[in-house]
């Protein structure tokens, strides 16, 4: 017996009897079965189903490895990641790689993973998505590398960090992500403490120190909420004093002084602001003085002396502004002889300018008029 179609075609019935039976039989073990491996599921739309279901599949998907192991589970409801599933993954070797649990599709709970030697690397915790809890890592050889505590993803509270050998290398104290109260260190990989300094509502605050690997201080600077805020000092890897001075908020203002490892001074200069204004003094590593003078607002200003290593002036006059100005010019040598003498009016050279030897006889003569040469005599 044949049934004829609208397309025209025919077909026996007992086949289509047979197909239609056979359909049945799939849909209704395909409604019935509660597992599926991942390969034969089908999605659409951003559903998923089961094989010839056109119901939104409910129930367990689960994947294999080559070797027959069960690598994820994921559970479905009415064709959507749904409620808590778990994934887990192995090395060749057959050691677990890793271990997670979701929820509505994201990390939820626990995530572990493995080195391939069966030596844990990871240990989390997540809550919808986000890190939440317990952070912990570990190098291949078994030391943590680090250890620390998440709220909604960001760090808070105590952090630590340590070197492969098991020396730590860091800790501070965190919140939303940043360092906040508290005392925070870092160590070399000998142990010998690095950097030491102290936090209040996220900015740094009180003395910061920080040491070379041998113990030895490099610099103490004190800070008030962020900002460089009193005494600075800075250290020769001996112990002595390499620079000092003061900070007013996050500027250098006031006395700031420079040494010789031996302990000599061998600079002075004053700042306000930032800026270089006041005293400026210079001296050699025997204690001599070498320069004189002042600076306002960054420039040189005033009288400016020169000496030479045996304590006679080598050169003087006044400046303003950065550069030399009004009164005269004066050059000598280690003898006391004026080798140069001349004058300035405003910024330019004005009038006669003589030149002398090393004996105080006569090399020349210039003659200037509103900075210009107008004219040179040779002796």
């Amino acid at each position: 017996m044949e049934k004829q179609f609208s397309s025209g075609s025919t077909y026996p019935m007992h086949i289509s009897a047979k197909y239609i039976s056979t359909l049945f039989f799939l849909c209704s073990f395909a409604c019935s079965q509660s597992s599926w491996e991942k390969k034969y599921i089908r999605e659409i739309n951003g559903l998923v189903y089961a094989p010839v279901s056109k119901i939104p599949y409910t129930g367990e998907v689960f994947e294999l490895d080559e070797m027959g192991n069960i690598v994820e589970q994921v559970f479905y409801k009415q064709g959507r990641r749904e409620g808590e599933s778990h994934y887990a993954g192995w090395f060749s070797n057959g050691q677990k790689q890793e271990e997670r649990n979701f929820a509505i599709g994201e990390n939820d709970g626990y995530l572990t993973k493995w080195y391939n030697s069966g030596q844990k690397e990871d240990q989390q915790i997540w809550k919808a998505g986000e890190k939440h809890g317990l952070w912990i890592h570990w190098y291949a050889n078994g030391q943590k590398q680090f250890e620390g505590n998440y709220v909604s993803g960001e760090k808070d509270g105590l952090w630590s960090y340590w070197y492969e050998t098991g020396q730590k290398k860091q800790q501070g104290s965190y919140k939303t992500s940043k360092l906040f109260n508290g005392i925070y260190r870092e160590w070399y990989p000998n142990g010998q403490k690095s950097i030491e300094g102290s936090y209040q509502d996220w900015q740094k605050d009180g003395l910061w120190t920080a040491w070379d690997e041998d113990g030895n201080k490099l610099y103490a600077t004190d800070y008030q909420a962020g900002e460089i805020h009193g005494q600075s000092t800075e250290y020769f890897i001996s112990g002595s004093k390499r620079f000092q001075g003061t900070y007013k908020q996050n500027q250098k203002d006031g006395m700031w002084q420079e040494w010789t490892e031996s302990g000599f001074l061998v600079l002075e200069k004053q700042y306000v602001q930032g800026k270089l204004h006041g005293k400026w003094a210079s001296y050699r590593g025997d204690g001599s003085k070498y320069w004189e003078g002042s600076y306002k607002d960054g420039l040189e200003d005033g009288r400016w002396t020169c000496w030479h290593e045996n304590g006679q002036k080598k050169s003087e006059g006044l400046f303003k502004e950065g550069s030399l100005y009004n009164g005269f010019y004066t050059e000598w040598n280690q003898k006391g002889i004026k080798t140069l003498e001349g004058k300035y009016i405003e910024w330019g050279k004005e009038g006669s300018w003589i030149g002398r030897d090393d004996f105080g006889n006569k090399k020349f003569q210039e003659l200037y008029r509103n900075g210009d040469l107008i004219e040179t005599k040779l002796f």
